[in-house]
């Protein structure tokens, strides 16, 4: 195994697959490689396919559920290198929808950056938002050096990068201060929890948990295609298969 990798071996039990091994990367691009890359991404946003915190047509076969924290630097990672290319090659043909949930772990700023994407998603702009958090902490250099909960969130930037978003401000603000909106973002969180995720990235299929995360592009394409073509089968054979898995990862 070459330098700069962790392997983690996880069961995942995804209908009918027994196990996957994947390397999760702890080396990659640069913080001006994704700072780059998300400003290239922040162009090609397919507007017409965003419903609040999901992109992607309702009736796709596989739905990729998120759950991260901005100040997460693997989060920022897969939104930078990974994410750009499953929504050109999977969530624009209409193969995969996308959903984000808050799962804000690592301190203050990330659950102030969590309630300021619930506005984000009330005026159906949390793609734009999403990025431009993620672009803010490429900028600051979170990849080469991870900083926690330093200003880089703070109030008044996440005020900034809503108004660079194209919130309507004054909707945000009165957003922002809700508690009601502190409640979402803290039901999101239990909800996480309960289906233990404990850690940022983790990734669902149509609600299965994935442990690891992909190494490259080209795996990322293996298993969502894999997943695809298993979503995509009769129910018959979807019952057989998950009853099946069920049945292995129980022994």
């Amino acid at each position: 195994m070459s330098p700069g990798f962790l392997l983690i071996a996880g069961v995942v039990v995804v209908l009918g697959l027994a196990a996957l091994v994947f390397l999760v990367a702890t080396s990659g691009g640069s913080d001006e490689d994704a700072v780059a890359s998300i400003e290239q991404a922040l162009t090609e946003i397919p507007t017409d396919l965003a419903d609040g915190a999901a992109l992607g047509r309702e009736d796709a076969p596989l739905t990729l559920t998120l759950y991260e924290d901005f100040q997460c630097p693997f989060c920022l990672r897969f939104t930078a290198e990974d994410e750009p290319m499953i929504v050109d090659e999977y969530v624009k043909t209409g193969k995969v929808r996308m959903e984000y949930k808050q799962l804000p772990i690592l301190g203050t700023e990330s659950v102030r950056a969590a309630t300021a994407a619930v506005c984000a998603v009330e005026q159906n702009k949390f793609w734009e938002f999403q990025y431009r958090v993620y672009l803010k902490e490429a900028q600051e250099g979170q990849l080469s050096t991870e900083r926690l909960n330093v200003g880089r969130l703070s109030d008044q930037n996440l005020r900034q990068i809503a108004q660079d978003s194209g919130l309507d401000l004054a909707a945000y603000d009165t957003c922002f201060a809700d508690p009601a909106t502190a409640e979402e973002v803290a039901t999101q969180d239990r909800e996480a929890k309960q289906l233990g995720v404990r850690s940022t990235p983790t990734f669902f299929f149509n609600g299965i948990p994935l442990q690891g995360t992909p190494v490259d592009h080209d795996a990322w394409r293996e298993i969502l295609d894999q997943q695809i073509a298993e979503a995509e089968k009769t129910p018959e054979a979807t019952e057989t298969a998950e009853a099946t898995a069920t049945a292995t990862a129980g022994q």
